[in-house]
């Protein structure tokens, strides 16, 4: 449940657009390798940890945001940590796949 309602919070801010957040939070939630991981391998950690990595796309697409009042609010940053503490908590591994400096 908390994995549809923040991809569907993530989606619809970062396309601005409702039906492309439910459609986007559809295919994120049902997504193959998520079902694998919950019902074929017992992969705790990492399905908890893919729970946050939507808020990180939010808050990364805010951050690069041609719009100077996204980038400077307090929010964005909320955003970033609460998903990065997130996966940080529950996947270490997780962390190092979406931590990696470019």
């Amino acid at each position: 449940l908390l994995t549809v309602i923040l991809s569907y919070f993530s989606f619809k801010n970062i396309f601005a657009n409702r039906r492309i957040g439910l459609w986007g939070s559809a295919v994120y939630t049902l997504s193959l390798y998520r079902l694998y991981n919950i019902y074929d391998r017992a992969a705790i950690g990492e399905f908890i940890a893919m729970t946050f990595l939507p808020l990180i796309c939010l808050g990364l697409a805010r951050v690069f945001s041609e719009k100077e009042e996204e980038v400077r609010d307090r929010k964005t940053v909320f955003l970033l940590a609460f998903g990065y503490m997130g996966v940080l908590y529950s996947h270490v591994l997780s962390l190092e796949f979406v931590a990696v400096p470019q």
